[in-house]
């Protein structure tokens, strides 16, 4: 197993950069290897170092990791719409497109995550030197000339995740909505 350069959880409240973060040794025929060239830590990452990865204790040692924009390096024989230098929006939850679970309107049920409760030995999150995405078809796309990386990194869990609750909500053009934030008897947003 190959291994690169990554930040990873040690344990409760402590992350630290370590040089042996798992990398497959093949590139998936569809994936594409990408150098990250920004990353944008999510919630979810700063759950799990509070608590030492115990909801995914398999992370544990793993680079973390689910938002960022990067560079390709290498791409498989059967990827056609992406290029080694190309500049590209990881999506953050990766959903199985191609599985009959998305197919069928229900891509949250099958995710190549390591977030959405998979362990995958040799890989690890996108906090590191090197992160393959699998399928680079349906999960990478192309940052526009014109959009910075600051820009871009918002797509992949911020964009998204707001456009979903508008869509939760049904609102139509010109709507407004408030939100309140709850929080848990333990201080943690809800």
């Amino acid at each position: 197993m190959k291994t690169v350069k990554g930040v990873v959880i040690a344990g409760p409240s402590r992350m630290e950069l370590r040089d042996d973060c798992p990398l497959p040794e093949q590139l998936c025929p569809t994936g594409a290897r990408i150098r990250p060239l920004i990353w944008s830590p999510c919630t979810s990452d700063a759950h799990l170092c509070a608590t030492g990865c115990a909801a995914l204790p398999y992370l544990l040692g793993k680079a973390v990791g689910h938002e960022m924009c990067g560079e390709i390096v290498e791409v498989g024989p059967e990827v056609r719409d992406f290029r080694v230098g190309d500049r590209v929006i990881v999506c953050s939850v990766m959903p199985v497109w191609r599985s009959l679970e998305a197919q069928d309107g229900h891509a949250r049920q099958h995710q190549d995550n390591l977030y959405a409760g998979r362990d995958v030995p040799d890989r690890g999150g996108s906090f590191a030197e090197l992160y393959d995405v699998r399928d680079a078809g349906m999960n990478l796309a192309h940052i526009p000339v014109g959009v910075t990386l600051e820009q871009a990194v918002m797509v992949p869990d911020m964009m998204c995740t707001a456009f979903a609750g508008v869509e939760a909500l049904e609102m139509g053009s010109g709507q407004s909505a408030a939100a309140v934030r709850k929080t848990s008897a333990a201080g943690w947003p809800c």
